[in-house]
């Protein structure tokens, strides 16, 4: 009986029913000649085997997950402790009013002059970020 070696898991059960026997040693299907040609054709237009992801790129796919979801609950933290810190000294717009603690930008540059040691900025009325609400200077500092 001719062997029928290849991606052939997808199909065993059909080459069960047509007579088929699985050859652990040759690592394929042992077929029947009548119809060894319809089994080449079956395979032949199955779909190809995914590939197997290494365990390394999984491993390290799970951990920058993971890692994402630690960087996002603490974004969320020092927002909050950024918002607590500025709460009663909040910054005042063009108008004269103090902004929405949700209209608040926390930038990277030192400000000696804010409550937080960093520049914050107006969302609403500086959406360029190029105006610390409190040193007034660009967010572009070199």
């Amino acid at each position: 009986m001719p062997l029928l070696i290849g991606n052939t898991y997808p199909l065993y059960k059909k080459l069960k029913a047509m007579g088929g026997t699985f050859d652990k040693e040759a690592k394929g299907w042992q077929m029947p000649e009548a119809v060894f040609a319809e089994a080449q054709a079956l395979l032949a237009a199955a779909p190809p085997p995914k590939p197997k992801v290494p365990e390394a790129i999984v491993t390290a796919r799970d951990a920058v997950n993971a890692a994402h979801v630690v960087l996002h609950a603490l974004e969320r933290e020092l927002r909050r402790v950024l918002q607590d810190t500025v709460r009663g000294r909040r910054p005042l717009n063009g108008d004269g009013d103090e902004i929405d603690l949700e209209d608040l930008a926390f930038g990277h540059h030192e400000c000696l002059t804010s409550p937080t040691t960093m520049c914050v900025y107006d969302n609403v009325e500086d959406v360029r970020h190029d105006d610390c609400c409190y040193c007034h200077q660009p967010r572009d500092r070199g």
